[in-house]
């Protein structure tokens, strides 16, 4: 697909792996559980869509978009990232697994529940985003950028017990 725009469409479970999506708009749209898995997205964007359950495993991400989108339950894993950014999404328990996030970014976000196992969390800034309940691992967590109370709540991984006086 190239140059297309995609408007108010439902296409829910559709198998669409193994695309080359250049130049691509979705918007209010229904991908839940459509497959991409092992698919390449450059220059595209979803804005207002629903994407819960969508597969984008094993795919490769160059200057993708997601604007306040629904992604529960969306897999990522072992996805290669050359530009991601993620604004006003709901990400809650989505897979992360196995990825490079250096390259992507997460504004105003809900990541509860996330999975990021084998995945490098080193400067990616988490701070405007709702992170309670990760699962990770610490050493992927080093270099993250948090907010302090956020430290708060990831301090609960290390079995570290808070108290006032």
């Amino acid at each position: 697909f190239r140059g297309c725009h995609f408007n108010n469409v439902d296409l829910n479970h559709m198998e669409a792996q193994n695309n080359y999506l250049l130049d691509i708009l979705y918007e209010h749209c229904d991908l839940s559980n459509v497959n991409f898995r092992n698919s390449l997205f450059r220059r595209a964007k979803f804005k207002d869509c629903k994407l819960t359950g969508a597969d984008f495993s094993e795919c490769m991400l160059d200057q993708l978009v997601f604007e306040n989108c629904q992604m529960n339950y969306t897999n990522f894993s072992s996805t290669k990232i050359k530009g991601l950014q993620f604004n006003e999404c709901q990400l809650n328990e989505s897979s992360f697994n196995e990825c490079d996030l250096k390259k992507a970014e997460f504004h105003q976000c809900n990541l509860q529940r996330c999975e990021f196992l084998s995945t490098l969390l080193n400067g990616v800034d988490l701070r405007s985003n709702h992170i309670e309940g990760l699962l990770l691992s610490l050493n992927n967590l080093k270099g993250a950028i948090v907010s302090s109370s956020q430290a708060l709540d990831l301090s609960l991984l290390l079995g570290i017990k808070i108290k006032d006086n």
